[in-house]
């Protein structure tokens, strides 16, 4: 069929009666193209572009499965003006990387291609809108490219071929089942895409990349007129084929409800309900019948959270969700996450929830519960749009467009919600639930080896004879630990010029550093660092470490479950997390100004009083078969375990201890192990983002100012700060028992701690040179699917280590060639040294990078939450881009000589277990 003017459609708001939001410009060229344009000031310099064709892998026919994701490969490798294999480079020209200002994705319905121009002077802009309008009928397609990146698609291919990639397709083949969609994965097929040709790809090109299946989003610092001719200027000229057909579309069919499983183990277990259906028009209405379901599904995933308490739970983890699928279906799910032995259980109570709530509703408690919830959640959009960054505004604009609804302003969103809940009552959300869910759900179960369908069937007619479930009962008493005693009084302070951070010591010890920032509207984080971590670890007593992250907040409160905390928490914006560091303990939390009391009352209640209790220990005990499964069927849990540990000379505090001694940890040495750190180990709390100095130094001196008295410093650890890198010589080979297919290839380096600030920088930009080499390479010569990782870690805690490492994903029978391929490129290096084009291109990059991490509040509370350990941080993190405008060729040159020499190295293969003992290299 011919291309028709309705391919492009009108845009949203065209036929709504929602008000879009008028700071966005919509415009459509003559040639049907359409572009959205929002004026946005953050990052400052900065424009996010996201080109979207309505090209996806439903429009492929048989015999060209892959051929859309296969165009988006091929789009970086040249177009327009650009030479073949120059786009990285030229890229790099203009002060972008691909990957973090870069990238793409091919769905079942599009492809869109995501850049982040990190400046915004017209002459850059033309040129990389030159870019984008060779993409859009440009694209080289040479025959030496195209086999290259047809067999770096092979090896993507690869790497996704996992048990839980499989569960999911296997659950998608019984979602969309009636559809062509299960038979159309965006990835492709392999003989598909080892048989394709320039003629038969360049043909799928001309029929689908059309100006009326383009769309343009623009968000960012840029004058909205000039950015539109730049547009007009490069686009206009954009005709596309005379042969192009219209986009597919996706019928969803009437059909019964059925069950199926996917009867082989994955990851982890999961069972599910699903009611598929129609996407509606977005309109005020039924944005007023979504908001009444919404609350009526937030509801209900509450009721499935507490299930998965206790010592026994049901499941460990119930959601709901209500996604809208390419603009043309929308998907209803409830689903759990339980143990490989009680699928049976969570599935009957995932049906027994939902058929509770449909017979019975819901509370008045409940239902005030998410009602207010729902409006903090749009107060605090409302305040955080002015701080948020343009690409995060981009990809919802996109996104909203995509999905056919109208893009609306979060204030006018706030006022019309008001409005709405204002007429909205408990019995009108129990009406739009049940109407939402009349259709009797499909089931499916995967993950769990010979499970039939029958069996599933079986399960669900047992949960219909027992009654529905409703809410779960709790105590429903308040905070028990809001006065945490007398206000702690403030002993010194001292504000850090110019940084503007406020640091205090109060008279029980405590430190507190404050630094109050606009960057991100509404937003406080909180740090608390206190004890020393891994750096006290009991060697008698391997894994205690893993119990504490799985266990501690698991546990609760000492008058409050996990559970109850959970309730009492809702209507708050708070959270809570609890890791173990090298050297120290660490809570974290998010929240805003208006909540931080709470969330600090919450943080000190885990230090003065935490529960222990029996079920979190089950939970624990009951993950670990999972957890150390995952550890050694992929090449990222053996990368996060085995060879971590190897790196860092056996240390058994690193990686994890064997199995038979994790579960032997009990919550008595647990106990043990935390109480002294928890009652009167050195601790310090950083605040970082929209609050009142005062007002946080007040808040904290209620709550952690008031903690008895505390160590002043850590006792003393300089045996246990020491790490030995492992000797060089010979390859060492890690075993993983995933996919036969997949590998990866990896060089080690030791390096400098953290102390040493010059060093540090310098190996910043020479890893980054290494990993361009190494792209350049990799992906031509062994068809690698991904950028290298490569970069420099240099420890904060242990004295003298360091660890530069590069790798990259292959294919097993090729792994040694990829290490022969690092020593090439590394020797040469040494040798031959850098030039000032290269040390130019490297540096753009890595002066973006900081320039993009040191906007972050998450950047800051890192550096602040070891200001008295270690007092120049600070003083670092504001003189590091300066030090890196100092970088030269000769310094980097130097770098290279003393940490990249071939004899120091040490190579480490990831392979699967059948393939062969251990090598010399």
């Amino acid at each position: 069929m011919g291309l028709s003017t309705a391919l492009a459609g009108p845009w949203p708001h065209r036929s709504s009666d929602v008000l879009p939001d008028p700071r966005v410009q919509w415009h459509q060229l003559a040639n049907g193209m359409r572009i959205a344009l929002l004026r946005h000031p953050l990052p400052a310099g900065q424009v996010s572009l996201r080109l979207h064709f309505q090209v996806g892998s439903l429009d492929e026919r048989d015999g060209e499965q892959g051929y859309a994701h296969l165009l988006e490969h091929m789009a970086f490798q040249g177009s327009g003006e650009l030479a073949s294999g120059g786009l990285v480079q030229h890229l790099q020209d203009l002060g972008m990387s691909f990957g973090p200002h870069t990238n793409a994705f091919t769905t079942h319905a599009g492809t869109t291609y995501r850049l982040e121009v990190t400046r915004n002077a017209p002459e850059i802009l033309d040129d990389v809108l030159g870019y984008l309008r060779g993409i859009a009928d440009g694209l080289h397609l040479e025959a030496a490219e195209l086999q290259a990146e047809s067999a770096v698609v092979l090896r993507e291919m690869a790497l996704r071929d996992s048990p839980q990639q499989r569960a999911s397709k296997a659950r998608l083949h019984f979602v969309f089942r009636g559809t062509p969609l299960p038979e159309r994965d965006p990835v492709g097929r392999a003989d598909t895409l080892r048989a394709v040709t320039s003629a038969g790809l360049r043909a799928f090109y001309r029929r689908h990349y059309h100006p009326r299946r383009t769309l343009l989003v623009a968000v960012g610092d840029f004058e909205p007129a000039a950015l539109l001719a730049q547009l007009r200027r490069r686009f206009d000229t954009f005709r596309g084929s005379d042969k192009a057909v219209e986009p597919a579309t996706l019928e969803i069919p009437r059909r019964p409800a059925a069950v199926d499983t996917y009867p082989r183990r994955g990851r982890q277990v999961e069972a599910s309900l699903t009611l598929l259906r129609p996407r509606l028009p977005d309109t005020r209405a039924q944005r007023a019948r979504d908001t009444e379901l919404w609350l009526a599904h937030r509801m209900l995933e509450y009721r499935l959270s507490q299930l998965g308490q206790g010592s026994d739970p049901p499941l460990r983890v119930g959601t709901v969700h209500d996604e809208i699928l390419w603009g043309q279906a929308r998907l209803l799910v409830l689903a759990a996450v339980c143990r490989n032995d009680r699928w049976a259980v969570a599935l009957g109570a995932l049906e027994r929830s939902l058929r509770g709530a449909l017979n019975d509703g819901f509370s008045d408690a409940e239902f005030q519960r998410q009602r207010d919830a729902l409006v903090t959640d749009a107060r605090l959009r409302v305040q955080q749009w002015s701080t948020a960054k343009a690409g995060a505004i981009a990809d919802r604009l996109l996104r909203s467009i995509l999905d056919q609804d109208v893009y609306s302003a979060d204030a006018d969103d706030l006022v019309w919600l008001e409005q709405v809940l204002a007429d909205t009552s408990r019995a009108r959300v129990e009406a739009q639930f049940r109407e939402a869910w009349q259709a009797a759900p499909d089931a499916f179960v995967a993950g769990v080896p010979g499970l039939a369908p029958a069996a599933v069937e079986t399960a669900l007619a047992k949960s219909r004879s027992r009654p529905g479930l409703g809410e779960v009962a709790t105590r429903g008493e308040a905070f028990a630990y809001a006065d945490s005693g007398r206000r702690g009084r403030v002993l010194r302070r001292h504000v850090h010029r110019p940084s503007g951070v406020v640091s205090v010591q109060f008279a029980n010890r405590v430190r507190l550093n404050v630094l109050s920032t606009q960057r991100e509207a509404g937003t406080v984080l909180v740090g608390v660092r206190f004890g020393s971590g891994r750096l006290r670890l009991p060697a008698d007593k391997p894994g205690l470490d893993l119990l504490a992250s799985a266990a501690f907040l698991a546990g609760g409160l000492g008058r409050h479950s996990a559970a109850e905390l959970g309730e009492l928490s809702s209507g708050h914006n708070v959270s809570t997390d609890f890791s173990v560091g090298n050297d120290a303990f660490q809570l974290h939390g998010s929240t805003t100004s208006g909540d931080l009391r709470f969330q600090l009352q919450l943080l000190a209640a885990f230090l003065v009083d935490p529960g222990y209790r029996p079920e979190s220990y089950t939970q624990y005990l009951d993950s670990l078969a999972g957890l150390y499964r995952r550890s050694r069927d992929s090449v990222g849990g053996v990368l996060a375990t085995d060879v971590a540990r190897y790196l860092r000379g056996g240390d058994p505090r690193f990686g994890l201890a064997p199995l038979e001694q994790a579960r032997a940890r009990s919550l008595d040495e647990l106990r043990d192990w935390l109480a002294q750190p928890l009652a009167k180990g050195y601790l310090e709390i950083s605040l970082v983002g929209d609050v009142d100095t005062e007002q946080a130094i007040d808040l904290v001196a209620q709550t952690f100012g008031a903690l008895p008295t505390r160590r002043l410093r850590k006792p003393p650890s300089r045996a246990t700060r020491r790490l030995h890198f492992p000797e060089p010589g010979v390859v060492r080979r890690f075993e993983h028992h995933g996919q036969a297919s997949t590998g990866m290839a990896l060089v080690y380096w030791p390096t400098v701690d953290v102390t040493r600030t010059r060093d540090r920088y310098r190996l910043a930009v020479l890893t980054r040179i290494v990993s361009q080499r190494l792209l350049d390479r990799a992906r031509e010569q062994l068809g690698a699917s991904y950028a290298p990782s490569a970069g420099n870690t240099a420890s904060p805690v242990f004295t003298n280590f360091g660890i530069m490492g590069v790798g990259l994903d292959v294919d097993p029978q090729r792994a040694t060639e990829m290490l022969e391929l690092v020593r090439q490129i590394t020797s040469t290096l040494v040798a031959e040294g850098v030039g000032d084009e290269e040390l130019e291109r490297a540096l753009r990059q890595e002066v973006e990078a900081v320039r993009r991490r040191q906007g972050s509040n998450h950047y800051w509370l890192g550096v602040l939450l070891r200001t008295h350990e270690r007092p120049g941080r600070l003083g670092e993190a504001r003189r590091q881009l300066a030090e890196l405008a100092g970088i030269r060729p000769r310094h980097v040159n130097a770098s290279a000589r003393r940490f990249l020499r071939w004899q120091d190295a040490r190579p480490v293969l990831i392979l699967p277990a059948a393939n062969g003992a251990g090598q010399k290299f």
